[in-house]
Order: C-alpha cells, then sequence, then structure tokens
C-alpha cells in the first residue's frame, strides 16, 4: 500500500474545485514515484523527492505560456522548456541529461494526428 501524502490530498482537493480529472490511483502512483504537483493561484509547485535528493519546481504563468489554460501551463511550460533545450543541441546539455537519464521526444498534438488520418 503506498502512503497518501499531504500533497496529494491537497492535490485531490485542488482537482476537485477545478474541475481537473485524476483519480486517487493516479495521485498515489504520482507520490509513489516521487513526483507531488500541487496547483495553486498563479503558481504550480512540482516536488520531487527520493531518499537521496528533494527538490521544488515553480512553474508560474509566462511570457510563452498564455496560449493555454490555467490548469495546463505547468505541461506547456515543462514540454516547450525541454523541447527548445533539446533543440539547442548542445553537448554540455546533452550530455548532463544523459547522465542523469533524462530524455525528451516532442509528440505530435491530436489535432495533428486527426490532420494526418
Amino acid at each position: 500500500m503506498v502512503s497518501f501524502s499531504c500533497a496529494a490530498s491537497t492535490l485531490l482537493h485542488d482537482q476537485a474545485l477545478s474541475g481537473v480529472s485524476g483519480s486517487l490511483d493516479e495521485v498515489e502512483v504520482m507520490a509513489s514515484v516521487g513526483l507531488n504537483v500541487t496547483p495553486g493561484e498563479g503558481m504550480t509547485r512540482i516536488q520531487v523527492s527520493c531518499d537521496h535528493q528533494s527538490g521544488l519546481i515553480y512553474v508560474v504563468p509566462a511570457e510563452r505560456s498564455w496560449v493555454c489554460s490555467q490548469e495546463k501551463i505547468p505541461a506547456h511550460a515543462l514540454a516547450g522548456f525541454f523541447r527548445e533545450l533539446v533543440a539547442l543541441k548542445q553537448p554540455a546539455v546533452q550530455g548532463l541529461m544523459q547522465q542523469w537519464g533524462l530524455y525528451y521526444r516532442e509528440l505530435p498534438l491530436p489535432q495533428d494526428e486527426a490532420a494526418q488520418a
């Protein structure tokens, strides 16, 4: 049984208020892998924790996130950031990502897939 964190219960509460879907199982899985996403008014906090490291990623509305709804800004910002970071093709960035086992692949958008069908 996965222990249920305070951040996970806050996430469920915030999702219920904002109409965002997400099951208790999804929140438990996120917490069990060390990721706790806490949406808030004007800011989303993503806590990343394990036995060896812990940190907090803050996602706030910015110049390039105006096209997304408030609840999708974290996904938009992270996907855009990684897309642009990888596109730099900087050996130092590539090496660092490889050392940490991080890879990013851009996926087709739903409207792109529908146009190809």
